[in-house]
C-alpha cells in the first residue's frame, strides 16, 4: 500500500499550501489533510520534500532536513498502520496518532537510544523508504534505487506465494550473505520467471520490455546499490547486524574502449552529402560536433547559442550536476567545430535541430556504414563476458563521439587531468579509464624515451 503527498491551497494571497496524504487501493481513494504546511514554489512534488536549493532565508538547512525526515516518517507510519479495508476516518486517525506520539515521548526521559524512530525491527522496504525520504538525491539515483525496491517487493511476494512462506518478510537485521545471494539469484532469473509465471507478475504490472535478461555488470551494480542503502541504515541506527558486509557483490568488467581515429572522424566530416536526406546531414553535423567537443548527448540537446562564449563552448554537464559534483566546462572550439556551427539554420536559440535519440543513433550507424567505417573491433559481450568482433559501425551510438574526443585527446597529451577539465570528469575519476586506452604507439613512444 503506497502513501503519497499532494498539496492543497490554504488561503488566497499566500504561498503556503497544506500537505495532504492520499492512499489508493483498488477502487478506494483515501485522502486526509495533515497539520503541515509548505511554501509551494520550493516543494518538490516528485521527491515529496523541500528542494535542496530552497533559500535558507525561507527555511534553514537543518530545519529543511528535519522537515523532510518528518514527512518521510509520516508516510512510513501511515503505510504501516493503514489496513486494506481502512476508510478515510482510519487515515485521519493514523495521522492524528503520528502527531500525538512526539508529545508523549517528550514527557518521558530518554536514555541514549540509538534512534528515536526505531520502535521495532525495521523491514528492508522501510529502510529503502527512509533512505529516499531523508536524502536529496538526483532523479537518476532515485530511479535506480526504486527499481531495486520494486524487485525486493516482488522477491518478498515470490517467497510468500511460490515458496509457500506465507509470513515471509525481509528485515534489515536478518540480512546476511545467504539472503543477499538468494535475492541476487532471483534478480538474475526474473526474466525467466516472468515468462513462466505470468499470473504471478500480473498484479505488479511489469512491462515485458523491462524483463529482459540482465548482464553481469548490471547485476553487480544492482547489488552494490543495495549495499549502499544498507550502509546508510547502519550509519543512522536503523540496523545493527553488519554481517551483510561479507557479501561479495562482484566487480564491474569492461572491455577495451573503442573510438574513431582522427582519420575516420575526418572521413565522416569531409564526406560530400549533397542530395542526402536533411536529417542525415543534420545528424552528421551533430555527431561531428560531439566528436570535437566531447559533450554527452543529453548536454548536446540542451545547448543554445548562449553556450558559445568568445570562441568557447561553456556548459554545465548535467550528469555531474545531478550528482552534486563538477562545475562549468569550457571547451575551445577549433575551426571544424566553428564551421559546423556556421552552417546551422535552426529556429529559435538552439544550436542544432532536435530529433529523438533513437533516430540519431540509427542515423549514426547508417552514416558510418555508408561511408565505409567498418574497421573490426573486439568487444566484450555484456551477458556472457566473452569477446566478440564486430564492424565499428554496428556498435556506434552517440556516446561514441565522446569516446572519440577523449581517446584521441588523451593519445595526444597523455594528461588525464587536462582532458578531464574538457569533459567534466571528476579529478581521478575511475570512469575515465573506460574512455581511453594505451595503444601500441604510446607504448613504443614511452620505451623510446629510455633507449
Amino acid at each position: 500500500m503506497k502513501a503519497s503527498i499532494y498539496l492543497r491551497k490554504t488561503k488566497k494571497g499566500t504561498d503556503d499550501t497544506t500537505l495532504c496524504i492520499r492512499i489508493r487501493q483498488g477502487k478506494s481513494d483515501l485522502r486526509a489533510v495533515t497539520p503541515l504546511t509548505v511554501i509551494t514554489q520550493f516543494w518538490d512534488c516528485r521527491k515529496q520534500c523541500y528542494k535542496a536549493n530552497t533559500p535558507v532565508t525561507t527555511i534553514g538547512k537543518d530545519e529543511r532536513v528535519s522537515f523532510n525526515k518528518k514527512v518521510g516518517r509520516l508516510l512510513a507510519f501511515v503505510e504501516e498502520n493503514i489496513q486494506e479495508e481502512a476508510d478515510a476516518d482510519a487515515l485521519k486517525e493514523a495521522i492524528a496518532r503520528f502527531f500525538a506520539a512526539p508529545k508523549k515521548q517528550e514527557a518521558m526521559p530518554t536514555q541514549n537510544t540509538p534512534h528515536a524512530t526505531v520502535m521495532e525491527r525495521m523491514t528492508v522496504l522501510e529502510g529503502f523508504r527512509r533512505y529516499l525520504a531523508e536524502n536529496d538525491f538526483s532523479s537518476r539515483h532515485i530511479s535506480e534505487t526504486r527499481c531495486i525496491e520494486r524487485k525486493i517487493k516482488r522477491y518478498i511476494e515470490w517467497q510468500r506465494q511460490m515458496n509457500e512462506m506465507e509470513c515471509y518478510e525481509m528485515y534489515l537485521d536478518d540480512l546476511d550473505p545467504a539472503v543477499l545471494s538468494d535475492f541476487r539469484e532471483f534478480a538474475a532469473n526474473e526474466h525467466l520467471y516472468f515468462r513462466e509465471f505470468p499470473d504471478f507478475y500480473a498484479p505488479f504490472k511489469v512491462r515485458a520490455c523491462c524483463m529482459n535478461e540482465i548482464s553481469p555488470n548490471t547485476l553487480t551494480a544492482l547489488m552494490a546499490r543495495f549495499t549502499f542503502v544498507l550502509n546508510w541504515c547502519v550509519k543512522h541506527g536503523y540496523m545493527t547486524n553488519e554481517s551483510y558486509r561479507s557479501f561479495d557483490h562482484g566487480v564491474l568488467v569492461y572491455g577495451s574502449p573503442y573510438y574513431l581515429t582522427i582519420e575516420e572522424r575526418d572521413t565522416v566530416y569531409n564526406a560530400d552529402l549533397t542530395g542526402w536526406p536533411k536529417q542525415l546531414i543534420d545528424h552528421r553535423d551533430k555527431f561531428m560536433f560531439q566528436c570535437l567537443v566531447g559533450c554527452r548527448y543529453g548536454d548536446l540537446q540542451r545547448l543554445t547559442k548562449d553556450n558559445i562564449v568568445e570562441g568557447f563552448l561553456e556548459y554545465y554537464p548535467q550528469k555531474s550536476l545531478h550528482n552534486g559534483k563538477g562545475g562549468v566546462v569550457r571547451v575551445p572550439l577549433n575551426e571544424k567545430a566553428k564551421a559546423i556551427l556556421a552552417r546551422q539554420r535552426t529556429d529559435g536559440n538552439r544550436l542544432f535541430p532536435k530529433h529523438c535519440r533513437q533516430s540519431y543513433n540509427s542515423d549514426i550507424r547508417l552514416l558510418l556504414q555508408l561511408l565505409g567505417i567498418n574497421r573490426i573491433v573486439t568487444v566484450l559481450n555484456r551477458h556472457t563476458h566473452e569477446t566478440e568482433q564486430h564492424p565499428l559501425y554496428e556498435l556506434a551510438t552517440s556516446h561514441l563521439a565522446r569516446r572519440t574526443f577523449i581517446g584521441n585527446l588523451y593519445k595526444k597529451v597523455k594528461d588525464q587531468e587536462l582532458v578531464a577539465s574538457l569533459t567534466g570528469h571528476s579529478p581521478g575519476s575511475k570512469a575515465f579509464a573506460r574512455y581511453r586506452t594505451i595503444d601500441e604507439d604510446m607504448k613504443k613512444e614511452v620505451i623510446d624515451k629510455i633507449n
